[in-house]
């Protein structure tokens, strides 16, 4: 039995040693089962000018795990597969992408964490950066059933501010205080001004009413039946007398 595995492992690593890029990055096989990627990606702008890569090389069909949580900015996954030509010469050939945010952390950053089965052969796992600086990535990958993972790099997960996804979501929330600033504003200014120029005038009616002086009415005092009559002047050689003439 232990002759079987030696022998397993013995073919697996000398398929390791002929993976067509083995002699520019680290393979991930059935006996190294795990390998960490990290490095500074540029991704200036919209489009990728670095890459990180690992390869792997299976001699049966394998689930393989891939993850780049805790990275510094947002990433990609491209996978490539070798494929034999007639005359030999292996090639590299696209076969799936990833760039959706599956570590679901409350980071901006879109990473991946994703399981994907492979046919034996040998593949290229690639990550890009998918911000607009120059930050730090990392990117484990591991085979199902691996009984180690490989140690983390040096990224410490917080990233640039100047990351796009950072910035469009800082943009977004800004956008949205505006508005309801301004939306107070509008509606708020305008009651304002009406119960400011409410009170002043009621202010000043209040100190009108308080200049105008009162004036009091004089009851008429009527002459009564049998009141007195009022003196009348007398005619030369009539005397004077009270009520009326003799």
């Amino acid at each position: 039995m232990e002759a079987i595995v030696m022998t397993a492992l013995l073919m697996t690593a000398l398929l390791a040693s002929s993976h067509p890029d083995g002699s520019a990055m680290d393979v991930v096989t059935a006996s190294e089962c795990s390998y960490t990627w990290t490095g500074d990606l540029d991704s200036s702008g919209w489009y990728t000018t670095e890459s990180g890569n690992v390869g792997v090389t299976l001699t049966q069909t394998t689930t393989v795990l891939i993850s780049t949580c805790g990275s510094d900015q947002s990433t990609d996954i491209n996978i490539f597969e070798y494929i034999s030509d007639d005359w030999g010469y292996e090639h590299r050939n696209y076969i799936e992408f990833h760039g959706s945010d599956d570590c679901g952390s409350d980071s901006w950053y879109w990473n991946q964490d994703i399981e994907v089965e492979l046919d034996a052969g040998h593949y290229d796992i690639e990550v890009s950066g998918a911000g607009a600086v120059d930050d730090c990535v990392q990117m484990t990958v591991s085979l199902d059933g691996c009984s180690y993972e490989a140690e983390a790099g040096d990224c410490d997960g917080s990233g640039s501010w100047t990351d796009v996804h950072t910035a469009a979501a800082a943009l977004g929330t800004a956008i949205i205080i505006v508005i309801v600033v301004a939306v107070l504003l509008c509606i708020c200014t305008p009651i304002a001004i009406c119960f400011c120029c409410g009170m002043c005038c009621f202010a000043a009616g209040k100190n009108t009413n308080q200049q105008v002086p009162q004036v009091q009415m004089v009851p008429q005092v009527q002459m009564m039946q049998g009141s007195p009559q009022p003196i009348k002047m007398a005619s030369e050689g009539q005397p004077m007398v009270s009520g009326q003439q003799v």
